[in-house]
């Protein structure tokens, strides 16, 4: 008789789950069914599930500085608590007021580490130097602490000190990559890194052979798609336009498209406008729609997003990752702005994708196609006055819709967290031990690679498995 298949007992009752004959947990009918829209199951704060209880496990989730990183892992967050209940959930920033803004409203808790951007010039070298190792210890000393069984990388150099030093310590490392051309902290990281979970096929760049890499989609919040939305995207009352600059705000579109709109007059007749500006030109843009008799709801920061989508017709906003997967969770045809300073040039690239798949059109700000303000008005013109379009655009950007992406993310966290702590007992621990014995810890390159190689062991496909022989290590204290 062959070895029987190993089946936590712990795995039976997690909710939406099955095993299939190798022992390995598979999206199922009931998961399937809790996806859709009319059959959730009961949902509380946070995603989290009424349900069976699982092992305590703790998950880092590290990044942040813009909401297009700091979101995402919300979502993901609210995943892992809703498909293993008693997974503990805790993130770590560099402690800006946005930060502290977003995870707030979220009901979550923040630790922060010292960091900072690549610097510009020579001068900022000794301080990006200084906080760099800062933030390095910080990290240490809180994976100490903390005892995470995975570490979420979001993006952006905020998640660097956490997730190099987990690497380095033996903990699986997950990517979560939201632009089409990852970044530069995507870039190094995945060196070291278990996996990356990406929006979109990776224009121009690989990852390492060693990373197990999975198209996921961009995860957002399920209060995304709980929401209904009207069959021909028409709500009671005017239609809404919705001015979005990213989490900060974009001041080229403060400065124009008030102006923009004021010629338009005669189209708005039957829309209102909601503008978000971002806290630095909040009150300025306000002045401005007042001085051109426009009547408009200013707002700094979008507490409730997946409200204010809803009852979007039209949106002209930037083009993050997040942002466009947001709008393609809500199903908001968009003209794109991309920001023309952006890393990499990834937001143009980004635009390209949903411009391609008919949901949007884009205006480039670069002046040497003509005025930026000229080009802009044209494009929101033709649209506010052409209806038939809005609505073939809403049904190209709705198709492009992920709502399984969190689950899809929480599911590699959750099996390459279970593998770990499977063979801790043979010597790859995710954490180091917790007496002052010493013990010669592998590197982190080669602890990863085993983590990539267990994955593929298991047909590549990613489990929220949770077994009883890891508990016992597990459990934070």
């Amino acid at each position: 008789m062959g070895r029987a298949p190993h089946r936590s007992p712990l795995l039976a009752g997690c909710p939406g789950l099955r095993l299939d004959r190798f022992g390995q947990p598979q999206a199922g009918p009931e998961l399937r069914a809790s996806r859709s829209a009319g059959s959730r199951g009961t949902v509380g704060r946070h995603g989290r599930r009424s349900g069976p209880v699982t092992v305590g496990w703790r998950v880092i989730l590290a990044g942040g500085g813009t909401g297009g990183h700091l979101q995402p892992g919300v979502a993901v967050a609210e995943a892992l608590v809703g498909m293993a209940p008693e997974v503990r959930v805790c993130f770590v920033g560099t402690g800006t007021p946005l930060e502290r803004q977003i995870l707030l409203a979220a009901g979550y808790r923040c630790h922060t580490v010292p960091a900072r951007p690549l610097p510009r010039g020579i001068r900022q070298w000794p301080a990006f130097l200084r906080d760099t190792l800062a933030g390095y210890r910080r990290a240490r000393l809180l994976l100490s602490q903390q005892r995470p069984a995975a570490v979420v990388g979001l993006g952006g150099y905020a998640s660097v000190p956490v997730a190099w030093m987990a690497a380095r310590r033996g903990v699986p490392v997950v990517l979560l990559e939201q632009n089409a051309v990852p970044g530069r902290a995507t870039r190094w990281l995945s060196r070291s890194a278990a996996a990356l979970c990406s929006a979109w096929d990776t224009d121009g760049w690989q990852p390492p052979g060693r990373v197990w890499h999975q198209v996921t989609g961009n995860p957002v919040q399920a209060a995304f798609f709980a929401r209904g939305r009207p069959v021909d995207g028409q709500t009671d009352g005017p239609r809404q336009l919705l001015v979005l600059g990213g989490s900060q705000g974009a001041r080229a579109l403060n400065q124009t498209v008030p102006r923009l709109l004021a010629r338009l007059r005669p189209l708005l007749a039957n829309w209102r406008i909601v503008h978000q500006s971002g806290w630095a030109d909040w009150q300025a843009t306000r002045t401005l729609y007042a001085r051109l008799g426009l009547e408009a709801t200013v707002v700094p920061f979008v507490a409730d997003m997946p409200a204010l989508l809803t009852r979007s017709a039209l949106a002209v906003s930037r083009a993050g990752g997040t942002t466009l997967a947001e709008l393609a969770a809500t199903a908001v045809p968009a003209v794109l702005v991309p920001y023309p300073f952006a890393s990499d040039d990834h937001q143009r690239i980004n635009a390209r994708r949903l411009v391609s798949s008919g949901a949007a059109v884009t205006v480039d700000q670069d002046e040497r196609y003509g005025p930026f303000a000229q080009r802009l008005q044209q494009a929101v013109e033709r649209l506010l006055g052409d209806s038939g379009r809005l609505a073939r655009m809403r049904l190209a950007m709705g198709r492009l819709a992920r709502p399984e992406a969190a689950m899809d993310v929480a599911r590699v966290v959750l099996h390459l967290a279970d593998r770990s702590g499977r063979t801790g007992q043979q010597g790859l621990r995710p954490h180091p031990p917790r007496s002052g014995a010493r013990c010669q810890r592998p590197a982190g390159k080669e602890t990863n690679r085993a983590h990539v190689e267990m994955a593929r062991a298991s047909n590549g496909q990613p489990s929220p498995a949770v077994t009883a022989a890891g508990c016992g290590s597990r459990r934070p204290h």
